[in-house]
């Protein structure tokens, strides 16, 4: 009885502990006020002119967004109803699609950089956080519907970016909620992996689809 309450005891410590984190960093920020975002923030180092268009090694670079998710695309598709992926694909996703659409944003931003054009570039990057952040919560915590969690980080990607440019249009961008949507999965996802790692095997088992070995009965197991 004592093992099976510590289990569900770890279970829900597992499961909070996102909200807890989200909810602390909010607050801290509410109690900051507003990040306001740099005046020099568009005067970038790169000004060389390659082929006609402007910013070259700013603009160009971006290409490699594309390939990454492109690449991702043709790995894991394929792969999508995959154990190791299944419950996290929804998420997983919509962060391959936002980074093809950040190599687009981001160039066109750069091209002749300033806040209209920002708004085309931060787009994809917050589509691209909310899909991480919702495949490891779908392979962490599979009680959710992965579809739906996936839609709804979607539209609160997009919110945190439209609520920036909004406010700059009325003197300074509050950057809050975008920065809030960028610093959760750096802290999230190694948090799960972490907590995961070091949870008991038996509840580690009770988790589904999490790409983590187990050990079961002295055996190192994928799930």
């Amino acid at each position: 009885m004592t093992h099976c309450a510590d289990q569900s005891t770890w279970r829900r410590c597992i499961n909070r502990l996102p909200l807890l984190i989200t909810v602390g960093i909010a607050v801290l920020m509410l109690a900051y006020g507003v990040i306001e975002q740099p005046a020099n923030y568009h005067d970038f180092a790169d000004h060389s002119t390659w082929a006609g268009v402007p910013h070259a090694a700013d603009v160009f670079s971006n290409s490699g967004f594309a390939v990454v998710g492109l690449w991702g695309w043709w790995q894991l598709s394929p792969q999508c109803t995959h154990p190791a992926i299944r419950a996290g694909w929804f998420g997983y996703r919509l962060l391959l699609i936002g980074l093809v659409l950040t190599a687009a944003g981001s160039a066109y931003y750069h091209l002749a950089p300033d806040d209209y054009r920002l708004l085309w570039d931060r787009l994809p990057i917050a589509l691209a956080c909310a899909g991480l952040l919702a495949g490891v919560r779908a392979e962490t915590v599979g009680r959710y519907d992965a579809r739906s969690e996936a839609a709804i980080l979607a539209l609160l990607a997009v919110v945190s970016v439209v609520w920036w440019y909004a406010t700059s249009l009325h003197g300074a961008g509050d950057l809050r909620p975008y920065l809030l949507l960028q610093l959760l999965p750096i802290l999230l996802v190694p948090c799960g992996r972490r907590c995961m790692a070091a949870m008991p095997a038996t509840v580690c088992g009770s988790v589904p689809h999490w790409p983590l070995r187990c050990r079961q009965g002295g055996r190192t197991e994928r799930p």
